[in-house]
């Protein structure tokens, strides 16, 4: 939802179910103008919220967790588009309302969090974030409109974990140290080599039961180099799957000319339960704004490759999936993302769809397994992102992964960079300028990085989806079909 707020600027609200993401940004005005500083800066002061706000201090695990809000500012200028602001990456010069605020190094944005220990609601008034609109325009500051975006984070510490479970049986091309079918621990962000039979290498199980295979076997090695993000340094995961919502959002803030060089709002979704877009651009809205939204592998996936890029976000590769999900625990043979090998599937809504709804068969942790849904809209497909987590629950019943990121197991598939490949191997962890080119696509750094992910060949899923037997859904299993057609991208940061 998005009002005229003073001064031209604008207010800015992503808001979801009260069990779920519930972000809102409001009351957006501008302050402080100093067009002499060098450069010239503006302060963007709004209002913030959230719930279910945690910071763990650290026992049992061996450092703090948290959960974080990424903002990030668009502004437009008489140019008539929207272009992503560069924020100071001091920290000294914005003001969290007694939250930590980490600006990134590259001014695309800032994480707020909480400073010390606690839980529960976040409502901050004034919260100030420096623009440093001189490195971006010339323009007078009052000709300008601005939007703040806001997604909801989870801080992964820096440290090691393991990839696999040990399984003997039923995951498919799992991870294993050299010579074994235990799992393999990550202990740096040093290169490692793939394949082979040395303990110290990280294996595949020669490609068992894998549908897209490996180039890597016990008889032929490959290099995963040292730039590759392998999830041992810090990070910060998207606590929830992307949203209809998220993506209108997205779709509002490109140029006409940008929307429909990548086919318009509509094309490639997938899933009995989409969700529709309603209203012309610039003003789409979408019927079922916290539903997980899936998109067709080949095509679709593009898109959420550019949501990402306009946030300042990147890819998530698989070893920091395995980690996203399992922290620092050795893996439970056959385990979801919850830690345990119990899954209990969805087959009831209580409510109307808006937001508030909620699953009613008991135990139920997970969308998987094409149930019908009877209730609400019914049908198969995806489900509201963080349905499961209510108030009390704990980790196995509200689907949560060791570190509090939702969803991991079952909903949509994840989509991220495979060290299976070449492709996916070149990658290096180049986050999203912000911007994109005048026809919709990458214009960045991101634009070589990001090269072979955009034509899908480094890319791969994991997870699963609403459609999979449990099988599929289990944090090991990388039998990853190239054709699938269910799947999205939660993007990542790297901690500043």
């Amino acid at each position: 939802m998005k009002r005229l707020a003073s001064l031209g600027s604008v207010i800015f609200f992503i808001t979801l179910g009260a069990f779920a993401n519930d972000v809102q940004v409001s009351g957006i005005t501008l302050t402080g103008d100093n067009p002499n500083g060098q450069p010239a800066f503006t302060n963007v002061q709004f209002n913030l919220s959230w719930k279910n706000s945690w910071r763990d201090a650290g026992a049992p695990a061996p450092t703090a967790n948290w959960d974080a809000v990424w903002l990030f500012v668009k502004f437009k200028d008489e140019s008539g588009f929207y272009r992503h602001a560069t924020l100071s990456a001091n920290p000294a010069h914005h003001n969290g309302q007694g939250f930590t605020v980490a600006p990134a190094p590259d001014g695309k944005g800032v994480f707020i969090h909480r400073s010390q220990s606690g839980a529960g609601n976040v409502n901050l008034s004034n919260v100030q974030l420096r623009w440093t609109y001189g490195v971006d325009m010339t323009v007078p500051i009052a000709a300008v409109q601005v939007q703040v975006f806001a997604v909801e984070m989870v801080y992964v510490p820096q440290g090691a974990f393991f990839v696999g479970d040990s399984s003997f049986a039923n995951i498919n091309n799992q991870f294993a140290r050299g010579g074994s079918i235990e799992p393999f621990l990550i202990t740096s962000e040093n290169e490692l080599t793939l394949g082979g039979t040395n303990t110290n290498n990280l294996v595949n199980r020669d490609n068992a039961g894998g549908a897209s295979l490996d180039d890597f076997t016990s008889t032929q090695t490959r290099t995963l180099p040292a730039a590759f993000p392998k999830g041992f340094r810090a990070f910060y995961c998207m606590k929830y799957e992307l949203t209809f919502g998220q993506m209108a959002d997205f779709y509002n803030n490109l140029s006409a000319q940008q929307l429909s060089a990548i086919g318009g709002a509509t094309a490639n979704l997938v899933g009995n339960r989409t969700a529709t877009f309603t209203g012309t651009h610039p003003n789409l809205t979408a019927s079922r704004p916290d539903r997980a939204i899936a998109y067709n592998f080949f095509s679709g996936t593009q898109r959420a490759l550019l949501y990402l890029a306009w946030s300042g976000l990147r890819p998530m590769t698989e070893l920091e999936f395995e980690k996203a999900c399992r922290g620092v625990e050795k893996g439970v043979p056959g385990e979801f993302a919850w830690g345990n090998a119990s899954a209990v599937a969805a087959t009831s809504i209580s409510g109307n769809e808006d937001g508030t709804e909620t699953i009613t068969n008991a135990q139920a942790n997970v969308n998987y397994n094409n149930v019908t849904l009877t209730n609400g809209d019914g049908g198969t497909g995806t489900l509201r992102v963080g349905i499961f987590a209510r108030s009390g629950t704990g980790r196995t019943q509200a689907g949560a992964s060791y570190y509090g990121i939702m969803d991991l197991s079952g909903n949509i598939e994840e989509t991220v960079v495979t060290v299976g490949n070449q492709q996916g191997r070149a990658f290096t962890g180049v986050h999203g300028s912000g911007n994109l080119n005048p026809s919709g696509g990458l214009l960045g750094n991101e634009v070589s990085d990001w090269a072979s992910l955009a034509n899908n060949f480094g890319l791969t899923v994991r997870g699963g989806n609403w459609s999979d037997t449990f099988l599929r859904i289990r944090v090991s299993d990388r039998f990853a079909p190239s054709t699938n057609n269910r799947s999205n991208l939660r993007g990542v940061r790297t901690a500043p």
